[in-house]
């Protein structure tokens, strides 16, 4: 009878778990590790994938995870690096459950022989955050004729915001935009200029309806039939003291050695709802200073000594020019440049983030960027 017991108590904590989350959610957790360090996670699910990233409340910088998600429940994740040589090194292992509650237990250990330290997390938005709902939709469709085939395979993964605040109410019409600019067809006009895409912010029924849109294919053209593959996505990367960033991603395939994929950030007022720049953010003059922390900190990355070029970093530039797509988070200010933009298809991103430690001076008193900021910060 107790074994009974004991199975129906652990068959009901897996669908408490199965309803707390669902297959595609972003949430944001606080809680502990090892009972005294403080800590902040972003999950991120997608199926049978989950992925994040946490930071200690004392070092702010964050650290990437990746892992699964079982049917049961279960989170296994690893956090990890990379050495000078590109392998792989894991400097963490997370394994956790839910609890009654909604809230995450389990251990955190440095590797697989090592001690593990409790894990205890809850979800939390405190002023200045807001809950996040994901909206997954899916689309494929396949055309034969003589053997020649016409495939079209659409995913389209965009967030909002649980909210009726003018600022939220605007920040989701934002996104609700971003997110089908990629889907968009761009003609050129008769001098050879891509005509603008229209600014009409799309309902959530309208983003349904283009990505349903059936692929069509005039009859002359199936000597050309192909397979078109798109997906666009959006990630929380941060959500805490009135700032906002979210990563959006998005990857195309219709053709070729390989697909074309690049991901561009907002980071938006959670106050305002505004979209904001860096130029609103700090003093002028900054470019100089952070392109000249951005290629030491590049070089660093790739274990080369100060004064060598940037093509011994890896990087097909013989200097850096600071891109715009710029992101927050609880360590700094961070700069992104998809493949080909300044390295290699294969290098894939390139990303460097200037701790505050290093740009604080270039942050006024009266900026919003100055809580972030932590106190000790030297």
């Amino acid at each position: 009878m107790k074994r009974i017991a004991a199975f129906l108590l652990a068959l009901f904590a897996t669908s408490a778990f199965s309803e707390d989350l669902p297959e595609h959610f972003i949430k944001r957790y606080e809680g502990t590790l090892d009972g005294k360090m403080g800590i902040t996670v972003m999950l991120a699910g997608n199926g049978e994938e989950v992925s994040g990233t946490y930071y200690y409340h004392r070092k702010g910088m964050p650290i990437e995870l990746t892992g699964s998600i079982s049917v049961m429940g279960k989170i296994d994740m690893k956090e990890s690096t990379y050495n000078a040589d590109g392998d792989e090194v894991v400097t963490g292992i997370w394994n956790i459950n839910t609890t009654e509650n909604g809230s995450l237990r389990g251990t955190w250990k440095a590797s697989n022989n090592a001690k593990p330290l409790a894990l205890t997390l809850k979800e939390m938005y405190p002023a200045g955050s807001i809950p996040t709902v994901v909206t997954n939709l899916t689309y494929s469709s396949k055309k034969g004729r003589d053997g020649e085939e016409l495939g079209v395979s659409r995913e389209c993964q965009y967030v909002q915001f649980q909210s009726t605040s003018p600022a939220a109410t605007a920040i989701n019409a934002k996104l609700r935009q971003h997110v089908i600019e990629p889907m968009l067809t761009v003609e050129d006009d008769a001098d050879g200029k891509p005509i603008a895409r229209p600014v009409k912010t799309p309902t959530a029924a309208e983003i349904e309806a283009l990505v349903y849109q059936p692929a069509n294919k005039e009859d002359e053209d199936w000597e050309a039939a192909y397979v078109n593959e798109t997906i666009t996505s959006m990630e929380v990367i941060f959500n805490e003291r009135n700032f906002l960033c979210i990563k959006s991603n998005y990857y195309e395939y219709s053709g070729g050695a390989h697909g074309n994929h690049g991901a561009g950030y907002y980071v938006f007022s959670l106050k305002t709802g505004e979209e904001l720049t860096l130029k609103n953010l700090l003093k002028p003059g900054y470019e100089k200073s952070f392109t000249k922390l951005g290629e030491a900190d590049l070089k660093v990355q790739a274990s080369v000594q100060p004064d060598a070029p940037l093509h011994d970093a890896g990087l097909s530039i013989d200097a850096l020019e600071l891109t715009d797509n710029w992101f927050v988070n609880a360590g700094g200010i961070g700069f992104s440049y998809s493949p080909y933009e300044i390295a290699s298809y294969a290098r894939g991103y390139v990303v460097f983030t200037l701790p505050w430690k290093d740009i604080q001076s270039w942050i006024d008193t009266a900026s919003p960027l100055r809580p972030l900021i932590p106190i000790n910060t030297k």
